[in-house]
């Protein structure tokens, strides 16, 4: 008896003892996201992605490729999102077509694992000589405009550097009035280093999205890509 109450208050003091860390806040990275949503609109869908750029959380911008498949269709784009000044950007550079959109609605990621989640163990990826990585928990709430998203999210990050290798959502997501979608997602980063070589190529808006003429309007595609199923980037 004694032994089971020492082993459990052990645990215990172990997961207290685990606190939130921060990634570095300049790197850049690549990342999969595979999703399925259901709604009454739409049915099922499913669909993936893939991107791969930069991440300044000192400045606060973010810019990268992203291919985005849903069913048999693909799209190729570029994003740059300012959070100082509320902005993404959605970039088509082989049209030369650019829209640009508040965010307004959209929380803002942190390098930093928010306080409120809770630690659920840790594992090592890889067997033996493997990464060790801690798990966590979180409850994700609708944002008060209607949109987010609310269920769970279990992130596992490095131990020695805190960066988001894996995570999985299940739960409902908002994107304002009307129903919400049911939502699977599971993602992963990969390719990481740290800096950001050539920051201009990244987070510079071309010069020709400043043309707001009707021959900018006449380029537009008939479907834009889609940012809502990214979901928080990463904490």
């Amino acid at each position: 008896m004694h032994l089971i109450a020492f082993l459990v208050a052990a645990a215990v003091a172990v997961v207290n003892a685990q606190k939130p860390c921060c990634a570095p806040d300049k790197f850049m990275s690549g990342r999969s996201v595979v999703w399925s949503e259901t709604d009454p609109r739409h049915g099922t869908r499913n669909g993936e992605m893939y991107l791969y750029g930069a991440y300044d959380f000192a400045a606060r911008v973010f810019g990268f490729y992203m291919m985005n498949t849903i069913g048999y269709r693909t799209s190729y784009s570029r994003v740059i999102q300012k959070f100082a000044q509320n902005t993404t950007w959605i970039i088509l550079d082989d049209l030369q077509y650019c829209e640009k959109r508040r965010m307004s609605s959209m929380r803002e990621p942190s390098n930093c694992l928010r306080d409120n989640g809770t630690y659920t163990g840790s594992a090592v990826i890889g067997g033996p000589n493997g990464v060790p990585v801690d798990n966590w928990k979180y409850s994700c709430h609708a944002h008060r405009s209607g949109r987010g998203c609310r269920g769970t999210l279990h992130l596992s990050v490095v131990q020695e550097t805190c960066f988001p290798v894996g995570k999985i959502f299940t739960g409902q997501f908002s994107m304002g009035p009307g129903p919400e979608m049911f939502v699977v997602s599971s993602g992963e980063m990969m390719n990481i280093t740290l800096g950001i070589p050539d920051p201009e190529r990244w987070f510079t808006v071309p010069s020709y999205c400043s043309d707001e003429s009707i021959d900018m309007l006449s380029r537009r595609p008939v479907e834009m890509p889609s940012l809502d199923l990214l979901g928080p980037l990463f904490y």
